[in-house]
C-alpha cells in the first residue's frame, strides 16, 4: 500500500493510507500495540531468534482472531 518512494514529494499516497485506518477497532489498535509492545520486549531481553518473534508478531496482527 505504501508507494511513497515514487514520489516521495506527493502526499496523497499517506492521505490514501490514512484513510484506510477507520478500518481498525480501537480494541484491534490495542491489541497490535501491546503484541509490538511485547516483541521489543523479547528481542531486548531474550536470545530468541529475532526472525521469528517478529514473523510472530506480525502472525499475531495480521491473524483475524487476534
Amino acid at each position: 500500500d505504501l508507494q511513497l518512494a515514487r514520489n516521495p514529494g506527493n502526499p496523497f499516497p499517506v492521505y490514501q493510507t490514512l484513510k484506510k485506518t477507520d478500518r481498525f477497532t480501537r480494541a484491534e489498535l490495542l491489541r497490535a500495540l501491546e503484541a509490538v509492545s511485547d516483541a521489543d520486549v523479547k528481542l531486548k531481553s531474550s536470545a530468541l531468534n529475532p526472525r521469528l518473534i517478529l514473523e510472530r508478531v506480525v502472525w499475531q496482527i495480521c491473524s483475524p482472531n487476534s
